[in-house]
C-alpha cells in the first residue's frame, strides 16, 4: 500500500471510501463519476495534491454557477472607493455562511461543503470552503492570494 501514489478509480460505482486512509503516500486521486457522499476518509491523506471527485460536466456546471455567484456578490458589495482590505469580501462570507462543525463531529462532510460552492451557493461550509470562496472573491477583484497550510 505504501508504494501507491496514484489511484484512478472513476466510474466504478464507489459509494464508500473505507480503507483509503491507508494509502498514505497517495498524491493523485481520481474518483470522478462515483456515488461518494462522504470524503472524511481523505482528511488524513496529507500528501494528496490532486483530487477529482465530480465528473467533468458536473464540475463545469458547478464552476459556472459559482463564478456567476461570485460576480453577483462582487457587483453588490464592491464600491470604487474601497480599499483592498475592504474589497476582500470577508464580511460577506462571514455574514452569509454557517460553519458546519457538526459535520466534523459526525464524520459526514458532504463533498460540496469543502468547495467555494458550499459557501457561495448553499451558505454553509467548513474551513476549506471558506478559504476557497475567499480566494475566488479576492482573485476576482485582482487581489493576489495563495493557500498556505502548516503540516506537522
Amino acid at each position: 500500500m505504501e508504494k501507491i501514489t496514484k489511484l484512478i478509480a472513476s466510474k466504478k460505482n464507489i459509494a464508500d471510501l473505507l480503507g483509503i486512509e491507508n494509502l498514505t503516500n497517495l498524491t493523485y486521486l481520481d474518483l470522478s463519476s462515483n456515488q461518494i457522499s462522504n470524503i472524511e476518509s481523505l482528511k488524513g491523506l496529507t500528501n494528496l495534491k490532486s483530487v477529482q471527485i465530480l465528473d467533468y460536466m458536473e464540475g463545469l456546471k458547478l464552476n459556472f454557477q459559482v463564478y456567476n455567484k461570485a460576480d453577483e456578490i462582487i457587483k453588490s458589495i464592491i464600491k470604487p472607493e474601497m480599499s483592498e482590505l475592504e474589497k476582500a469580501g470577508h464580511d460577506y462570507i462571514v455574514l452569509h455562511t454557517i460553519y458546519k462543525s457538526d459535520n466534523y463531529s459526525t464524520g459526514t462532510i458532504p463533498m460540496i461543503t469543502v468547495t467555494a460552492y458550499g459557501v457561495l451557493m448553499e451558505g454553509s461550509g467548513v474551513c476549506d470552503s471558506y478559504e476557497a470562496a475567499t480566494k475566488l472573491l479576492l482573485n476576482k477583484v485582482c487581489i493576489c492570494c495563495c493557500h498556505c497550510r502548516y503540516l506537522d
